[in-house]
């Protein structure tokens, strides 16, 4: 008797994941970027001696040790307080060694052998401040360790990617402006928070109707004015724009760090990897 040859499907995940992967390497081929990595393996990559700061640690600090010191915009009963609202772990929040409630890096003195930050350059609303900032902070040759979200595959995804000439006029326009921008464009643009969704294109609908969005972020920015800090996205990254931005304040001379390392997004996953180096 013959024997039956069974077909065996290949899963749909997998095939899409296949298929994004030979687009993905033409595409980076392109724009330079460096293939997908996981962030386990990205953080193997800063080097396990020497002074570090770590941004915005909140409750789950990525880099541990006694040459470790930390910058966040809450002290750390503070961000114990925000953990638990946030219905995360307030145990796992570290003291904080140096504190700013308006992200202002002036206060910490440095110098560092490396700065690293997970999902906190998109929330700043001057981006070449910061990235001057951060240079102050570094020995010559030291770097900028980043974690960044990709604005296509996270709650960002109906709003443009931020371009060289965003954030030029981000500097011009100033911070107060850029929040309340950035807050208005938020509220009236948020998509789900599902990467693997936005792989597939199942983008769905923008989450709040322009009634409920307006009336959202006629709140949030009264509050704004009023004192309080607002926790939004200033810039919408991807691997490409990153990269470009980045290469262009370099070329100008806007910024004292270039970029020597921008990885390509892994399927499924919602954010990238970048090195920047203080020149």
């Amino acid at each position: 008797m013959p024997s039956v040859k069974r077909l065996v499907k290949t899963p749909v995940i997998a095939t899409l994941a296949s298929t994004a992967a030979i687009i993905g390497a033409s595409k980076r081929r392109r724009d330079r970027l460096l293939p997908p990595m996981t962030r386990s393996n990205f953080l193997r990559t800063i080097p396990a001696t020497g002074a570090v700061l770590e941004l915005g640690p909140f409750d789950v600090p990525q880099m541990i040790g006694d040459d470790v010191a930390y910058f966040d915009v809450l002290d750390q009963d503070a961000l114990r307080i925000r953990a638990v609202q946030e219905g995360r772990d307030p145990a796992g929040c570290p003291v904080i060694d140096y504190v700013s409630d308006c992200g202002d890096l002036s206060v910490v003195p440095g110098p560092f052998d490396a700065v690293f930050s997970a999902h906190v350059i998109e929330h700043q609303h001057d981006l070449i401040q910061h990235l001057v900032d951060v240079h102050r902070l570094l020995k010559p040759g030291g770097r900028y360790y980043l974690v960044v979200p990709d604005k296509r595959y996270c709650f960002d995804h109906f709003l443009k990617p931020s371009t060289i000439e965003d954030v030029t006029a981000m500097t011009d326009r100033g911070p107060a402006a850029n929040v309340e921008r950035a807050i208005h464009d938020v509220y009236h643009n948020l998509a789900h928070n599902h990467a693997l969704k936005h792989w597939l294109g199942l983008h769905g609908a923008r989450l709040t109707t322009p009634a409920t969005a307006k009336a959202e972020s006629d709140t949030a920015i009264a509050l704004y004015r009023d004192g309080n800090y607002r926790d939004v996205h200033a810039c919408h990254f991807t691997p490409s724009s990153f990269q470009a931005i980045l290469t262009g304040l370099h070329a100008s001379g806007r910024s004292p760090l270039r970029p020597v390392a921008v990885h390509d997004t892994r399927f499924g996953d919602l954010e990238f990897f970048a090195v920047l180096e203080a020149s």
